[in-house]
């Protein structure tokens, strides 16, 4: 009689197999009556519904815990500043942040919304989740500045009846702050000596000649230095008379090869832009042209040049110039380096029918600006 005797069955294999049921049919080796209706299940199907049902429930678990990261990265990032979910939580509980990527130094810490006192392993990993999260967000662009039409306001009445052009360059980065007719050409002056000391300082580093050699009954470094200091005339002539005015070609031809494209030398018509010289200006702090020791030598020689009544005067105490100036008939110009406690610049304007105090003017008004 005990061979005949059914083995006890499992209540919760019974609760299981009468709530996962469908209409109608007979599957397994018997069937018997289920009180809620339907027909039981197989063994087999219940294997793989329990399964389904685990997959289900961890790709649940994974989307949710995704979108609860996504809402509080939102919310610590929304304001276009530094903060990240790591770092604001490294902020609350006391935590040293890396400056190289603002992430929390592991000392042990977690935050606070994310805190697991069972085991330290959760924290962890939702730490590197967070990590990778912010990874993934990619940082708010800086937009560029552009004080091109505060400038155009503020310079308005000062060059009233005036022709001019301005370029401002912020050389921390070589961007263009002010761009007033950039492109405008004129007679240069003496700002071309600019492009003539790029020359003589090519021919020295290339070997073609030393600092020692001579031009015009001095050596090239003494030309050089009348020509930037004294705004001599006789130096530049005679380097572009070399090899019966070949020189002005080749100067030319220099100039438009770092770019100054409109930048022409000819016999009594030289002509450059103000976008030209501060190009030259910005190549110059930088060290792309010439080797640092002949760098800092033509600045230093731009610094104690003696026409100071313009950009000099405008930035007065609130920092060090180092340009080249130009005058000649109803043109005034001035091309400098602005070494000062806001950054450093390149300052050019270039006018006709002006006069070196709307210069200095305009300078000042510039400065504040930035």
């Amino acid at each position: 009689m005990a061979k005949h005797m059914r083995p006890p069955r499992r209540r919760t294999g019974r609760i299981l197999r009468g709530i996962v049921t469908h209409a109608g049919g007979r599957v397994g080796p018997r069937r018997r009556a289920n009180p809620l209706g339907g027909r039981i299940i197989s063994t087999r199907e219940l294997t793989y519904v329990r399964r389904r049902l685990t997959v289900l429930i961890a790709m649940f678990s994974v989307v949710t815990m995704v979108v609860l990261l996504s809402v509080r990265g939102c919310s610590n990032d929304g304001d276009g500043s530094s903060g990240s979910v790591s770092s604001a939580g490294a902020a609350r509980s006391g935590a040293t942040v890396d400056p190289t990527d603002g992430s929390a130094a592991d000392d042990g810490s977690s935050d606070e919304s994310f805190s697991d006192k069972s085991g330290s392993g959760r924290v962890r990993s939702q730490s590197a989740s967070r990590s990778m999260f912010k990874a993934a967000m990619p940082a708010p662009a800086q937009p560029e500045r552009d004080l091109t039409a505060q400038a155009s306001a503020a310079l308005a009445g000062v060059f009233s009846g005036a022709r001019y052009s301005v370029s401002v360059v912020d050389l921390s980065n070589a961007g263009t702050l002010v761009d007033i007719d950039s492109s405008q050409v004129f007679a240069s002056a003496s700002t071309y000596k600019l492009f003539v000391a790029h020359s003589m300082v090519t021919a020295v580093e290339l070997g073609e000649m030393t600092w020692d050699s001579p031009l015009n009954g001095m050596t090239l470094q003494q030309c050089l230095t009348t020509m930037i200091v004294d705004s001599d005339n006789e130096c530049p002539k005679a380097w572009l008379m070399r090899d019966n005015g070949a020189g002005y070609d080749k100067v030319t031809q220099q100039a438009n090869a770092l770019g100054a494209k409109n930048t022409t030398l000819h016999y009594l018509d030289v002509r450059t832009t103000s976008a030209d010289l501060a190009l030259i200006l910005t190549k110059l702090y930088r060290g792309e042209i010439w080797n640092d020791d002949d760098r800092d030598m033509v600045i230093g020689l731009m610094k104690r040049q003696q026409y100071r009544s313009g950009i000099p005067a405008g930035i007065g105490g609130n920092g060090t110039v180092a340009d080249k100036v130009g005058f000649r008939d109803s043109y005034l110009h001035d091309a400098g380096i602005v070494y000062s406690g806001k950054g450093d610049y390149a300052f050019v304007i270039m006018t006709s029918g002006s006069s070196w105090t709307a210069i200095a003017n305009a300078s000042a008004a510039l400065y504040q600006l930035l």
